[in-house]
């Protein structure tokens, strides 16, 4: 019976070592079955065994895992070779790789374009009625109009100021949103660099101390976020794990006031390729709870409130959309209300992204071809170098 890790890597070791023991005339690869488990729960160990095949029917993660181990040898090891040969000196290799060698070429270019970008002043215009809504000018792709023809910005002005604004089209959409998917090791890394600074490898560091010391989530290195029908139905002990801890007492009464039988929408709940997403361990047998500081307790907060949130009801509300125009030009002006907050009355949202609309209430009813009185304003600034790469925006990029 094969049994190491459920994932490409897992396969190839298991081969690997079939390789040699066929050679070797010391194993009968007829007989050989793959146990392909994802978690450690007696139902899921029991489930496993049942349920395991040949090993022939992995063959595809094989093949996957094989490729990539001759790419790494080709470009890993070979070029490494070459490169230190040619350029290196004694002691000091020169590294390539096959994700470093792209990676730090993204690195360089980018720093390229930030060095060598010239800045030059742009204009952008909005639109304030008497009701203090904003209207922006936007171009034909909808994005916040801007031009680098500051007299072409001053005609314009000069040519809209004082002319009222005639809404042309009123838009009203229902919207439902749910909390974001469960935690893989890159989302989890990009978090918490983006809200604490902690670096992707001291988060990594912190995730494997929470999960081999403190036995208190799951595999940390997953690129999975759902998990499978047998854990969404194991739920409730990792939600009395989460309630032995005073601080979230509150939060755990809250999501089984929202969900009772604390079922997990289908969005999160998928096809295991390897180890699910990182969640509070489902088997957590210790008399005490550890007292957790630091990083560690920042990166366990991160886990506990993503996993509540994906228990909790989803958000609910309106989207309003107001478009204008003066002469030709378009204004847009766009807000998200909230009429149930679900899961953020209790979870603290990621930082709104550049473009997302405004979440206010609104109290105007402007109507198609109503035309309102207000102020144009123009304002300046500077075009902006891309910015260099840090470690959140590097996680996306890869």
């Amino acid at each position: 019976i094969l049994g190491a890790d459920p994932d490409r890597e897992g396969e190839l070791i298991h081969r690997n070592i079939l390789e040699i023991a066929k050679e070797k005339g010391s194993v009968n690869t007829g007989n050989i079955t793959r146990i392909w488990l994802h978690s450690e729960t007696a139902p899921e160990i029991k489930k496993a065994f049942t349920n395991r095949q040949s090993y022939q029917e992995y063959e595809g993660y094989y093949q996957a895992a094989r490729t990539r181990e001759i790419v790494d040898w080709l470009v890993g090891i070979q070029l490494t070779i070459l490169y230190s040969v040619k350029y290196g000196k004694p002691g000091k290799p020169v590294s390539i790789g096959r994700v470093q060698t792209w990676l730090l070429a993204e690195i360089i270019r980018r720093f390229i374009e930030n060095r060598d970008f010239v800045s030059e002043p742009y204009r952008t215009f909005s639109f304030l009625t008497e009701d203090d809504v904003v209207f922006n000018m936007i171009d034909e792709d909808e994005k916040i109009f801007r031009t680098t023809d500051l007299k072409f910005a001053d005609d314009l002005y000069d040519r809209l100021s004082d002319r009222r604004l005639h809404i042309t089209g009123v838009k009203k959409k229902k919207f439902v949103e749910y909390a974001p998917s469960l935690y893989d090791l890159k989302a989890l890394q990009k978090d918490a660099s983006v809200r604490y600074g902690i670096s992707p490898d001291d988060t990594l560091k912190s995730a494997q101390k929470l999960y081999e010391e403190y036995d208190l989530i799951s595999y940390p290195r997953t690129d999975c976020s759902v998990l499978s029908e047998q854990e969404a139905a194991e739920l409730k002990h990792a939600m009395n794990l989460v309630y032995r801890f005073d601080e979230y007492k509150g939060l755990v009464l809250a999501v089984k006031d929202h969900n009772p039988e604390l079922k997990l929408d289908s969005r999160y709940i998928g096809k295991l390729e390897g180890h699910y997403a990182i969640i509070p361990v489902l088997s957590y047998d210790k008399n005490n709870v550890p007292n957790l500081s630091g990083s560690e307790k920042l990166i366990f907060d991160l886990i506990v409130k993503r996993f509540c949130a994906t228990l909790l009801r989803p958000a609910k509300g309106e989207t309003t959309e107001f478009k204008g125009k003066i002469e030709e030009s378009i204004f847009l002006s766009k807000f998200k209300n909230y009429t149930d907050p679900g899961y953020l009355e209790f979870i603290k949202p990621e930082r709104k992204k550049e473009g997302e609309e405004e979440e206010k209430i609104i109290s105007v009813n402007y109507k198609k071809d109503d035309l309102l009185s207000g102020n144009l304003d123009m304002k300046e600034d500077m075009t902006k170098p891309p910015k260099l790469f840090k470690d959140h925006s590097l996680l996306t990029l890869m």
